[in-house]
């Protein structure tokens, strides 16, 4: 099985504490987007990600009641 490679940055390593981010997005039509990376908290980072998840429409309908729980 092989084993995915993941993009190499460029740029030096982040300082500590930090974390080196690129975000590549799909939008509603297929297109996709690409940002440049940027070198951000790690505690940002790890908020960010988890209002990503809070607001995500595939959570939320995986914590909505099904009509059998709910009826």
């Amino acid at each position: 099985m092989k084993s995915a490679r993941l993009a190499r940055i460029d740029s030096k390593l982040p300082r500590r504490g930090f974390a080196m981010v690129t975000i590549t997005v799909v939008d509603e039509h297929g297109f996709t987007h690409h940002y440049a990376p940027v070198e951000t908290p790690t505690g940002a980072l790890r908020d960010a990600v988890t209002l990503m998840h809070l607001h995500s429409t595939a959570s939320d309908a995986a914590a909505a009641p099904t009509e059998v729980e709910a009826g």
